[in-house]
């Protein structure tokens, strides 16, 4: 079966507003340095957003890192209803020993900010509370 679908991920969407500069920029880059999860109204706003840029009729798409928490979930069906409907949602489970070492990996070419291991000790605590 073809799949014919929209890739948008949650960390490139927040990266590219960080790089914007301004207000929400500096709040999402200082969220992203401490490891926190940035408010899900921001994170869902930019996905809705790609979104409508990418057109809503007729697509699908594959909403890459989100939600990461209820909040995101709850934020994301309080303003995509009547937008969009979830077909499925995919989790995987993976060691915090291979998260780091595949971050760190990636950190020697991303330059990405929170591709550090202070950030990621922060960023798994984030994620075990």
């Amino acid at each position: 079966k073809e799949f014919n679908f929209m890739h948008l991920s949650a960390g490139d969407l927040l990266r590219a507003e960080r790089d914007r500069e301004g207000a929400q920029a500096n709040m999402i880059n200082n969220f992203m340095k401490e490891g926190k999860i940035v408010p899900a109204s921001v994170t869902v706003n930019l996905i809705k957003q790609a979104m409508e840029k990418a057109g809503w009729a007729d697509r699908k798409y594959l909403v890459d890192g989100f939600p990461r928490n209820a909040e995101n979930y709850e934020a994301f069906f309080s303003a995509m209803t009547g937008h969009c409907n979830v077909k499925r949602a995919i989790h995987f489970t993976c060691s915090e020993a291979i998260l780091t070492e595949r971050i760190l990996e990636r950190a020697k070419t991303s330059g990405r900010v929170d591709d550090n291991e202070e950030t990621l000790k922060l960023r798994f605590a984030t994620y075990r509370n």
